[in-house]
């Protein structure tokens, strides 16, 4: 027999089961839903950010190769281009960490 049907046999026992109310299961499908639609939200915007990181990461390394090579022409040296890049690279980094630090104060 099935729990629905109301009586079950166990053991020699016979157990009745407990009808569910139609407004908890309605709840429990709306709640269902609604944890269904917000990780869907969530996967998604998850998936913008790592696509959003790797476009940046992807620009900023071509920004990086078309000033080494723009450098490195003006320098005459890979090596001093490499230098002067990686020195500029770390002022911004620098001045970005303080903009953040500042903006976190307020």
């Amino acid at each position: 027999m099935h729990v629905a049907s109301g009586y079950v046999q166990f053991l020699e026992t016979y157990i009745q089961g407990i009808p569910v109310s139609k407004f908890t299961r309605r709840f429990s499908k709306e709640f269902e839903k609604r944890r269904r639609v917000k990780a869907r939200i969530q996967l998604k915007a998850a998936q913008r950010q790592e696509a959003w990181n790797n476009k940046l990461q992807q620009l900023a390394l071509e920004a990086f190769g078309w000033g080494l090579k723009k450098t490195q022409l003006s320098l005459g040296s890979r090596f001093l281009a490499k230098q002067a890049l990686f020195q500029t690279a770390r002022k911004l980094a620098h001045k970005f960490a303080q903009e953040q630090r500042s903006k976190a104060a307020l």
